[in-house]
């Protein structure tokens, strides 16, 4: 599939039988031979029976979310927000969602930033008016590791019609944040082509709880769209074998 802006999109699918605990943490990579890039993901397992899994919407907006922890690493939480649209955009809005992460002194290590940015593109003889969304995906260190570089890009996120996607983050993944469509299109954007990742990592083991802060400026902005939050978790004990698991490995490889 070809974008307006000239990218290109292809689905990348793998089928396991059978997941162990070996597979644990092990990472996927993907590499073109035709286009300059990558992309990559971990294998987070969790268990059939798992009561960890919050699959529940919780309304949020211009707030906090409650602590999520204790964890520990690799078994980091995820972090899932829904967009509901309720009115097409007609001004400039602003939204940031955040995932903060502190040590066992509840001190903050970092945290992840990825700024939205919406407007509406007036028609012209080529294209009927539509919603532009732009934005930043971004990492930070604090405390402890606030001597190390922060990682920043600018985005066009062309794929996203408008404010109706449900969003992830994953702070330990090198697809840090995922956007999921309507129908089901995953596109992801990555944080391992920065020069500080690896030191991102290292920081990761040292987290033991998160939060969730969305924030924004737009008084109004519940009359363009609401947002609800949800968070996966992982035990400690999710290691264990699993059997007779079919899972999808779905990746976006885009250039």
């Amino acid at each position: 599939y070809r974008y307006r802006n000239g990218t290109v999109s292809t689905d990348i699918e793998g089928f396991v039988d059978k997941f162990t605990s070996a597979h644990n943490g092990a990472l996927i990579n993907c590499t073109s031979w035709k286009y300059n890039g990558h992309i990559a993901t971990y294998i987070r397992l969790r268990p059939d029976n798992s009561t960890d899994n919050n699959t529940e919407w919780t309304p949020i907006f211009n707030s906090t979310s409650a602590t999520v922890g204790p964890f520990s690493y690799p078994n980091l939480p995820e972090f899932r927000v829904k967009f509901t649209k309720h009115k097409e955009v007609d001004k400039y809005l602003y939204q940031s969602v955040n995932v903060n992460l502190y040590n066992g002194n509840g001190t903050r290590l970092g945290n992840t930033n990825f700024i939205l940015y919406g407007r509406k593109v007036e028609a012209d003889e080529d294209y009927p008016s539509n919603t532009s969304i732009t934005g930043y995906k971004r990492f930070y260190f604090d405390g402890p590791w606030s001597g190390s570089s922060s990682c920043s890009e600018y985005l066009s996120l062309d794929y996203l019609e408008g404010f109706n996607f449900e969003m992830q983050t994953s702070v330990g993944s090198s697809n840090m944040f995922q956007f999921t469509k309507p129908d089901g299109e995953v596109h992801s954007e990555s944080m391992d082509h920065c020069s500080s990742f690896s030191t991102w990592q290292e920081m990761l083991q040292e987290a033991q709880s998160a939060d969730l802060t969305l924030m924004t400026w737009t008084q109004d902005l519940a009359d363009y769209f609401t947002t609800e939050y949800s968070v996966n978790t992982m035990s400690d004990n999710s290691t264990d074998d699993l059997q007779g698991i079919l899972k999808e490995l779905k990746l976006l490889l885009q250039a």
